[in-house]
């Protein structure tokens, strides 16, 4: 079976929310803790097909989505996000995460194809995966909250 190592999975969340969106990790990593069962969380969920199939799927708080892409697109403190403008900034970090994931796992000969990504807003984002086959999940804390990735293999694969 195929094993992810979370440091890969760390390494990949930090490397792309660092380089895209300016976030840096704190070093407290815990500092958030778990997040209750009441905090709604946004996810893009891109799956994708190639030597193996299953799933990528990037969770912030909800709450800190309109700062992560003002700091994405380099806006000024008041500027104002429509969803979608939202969403297609989380679906692009879930992109590049879930290629350079792939590239980390596999190389970069072996080609995925991807598909688009679904973003959910969501208490539970667990059941975005259910019925799949967890590989790992990374959660990083970051000045603003959290940021979680995690892989999955399809239940099909």
């Amino acid at each position: 079976m195929l094993v992810i190592e979370q440091e890969k999975l760390t390494e990949v969340l930090t490397r792309v929310l660092e380089t895209m969106a300016f976030a840096v990790r704190s070093p407290d990593v815990d500092r958030d803790g778990a997040p209750s069962e009441k905090t709604m969380r946004v996810c893009a969920v891109i799956k994708f097909t190639g030597e193996f199939n299953g799933k990528v799927m990037l969770t912030v708080p909800a709450e800190m989505l309109p700062d992560l892409v003002k700091d994405m697109l380099g806006e000024d403190e008041d500027a104002l996000y429509s969803s979608k403008q939202m969403c297609d900034a989380l679906s692009e970090l879930a992109n590049v995460m879930c290629g350079n994931l792939l590239a980390e796992i596999v190389g970069t000969e072996t080609v995925f194809d991807l598909e688009q990504t679904e973003v959910n807003l969501h208490t539970d984002p667990e059941v975005l995966l259910a019925g799949d086959t967890v590989l790992g999940s990374s959660r990083v804390a970051l000045k603003a909250g959290w940021a979680e990735l995690a892989v999955a293999l399809d239940a099909t694969s």
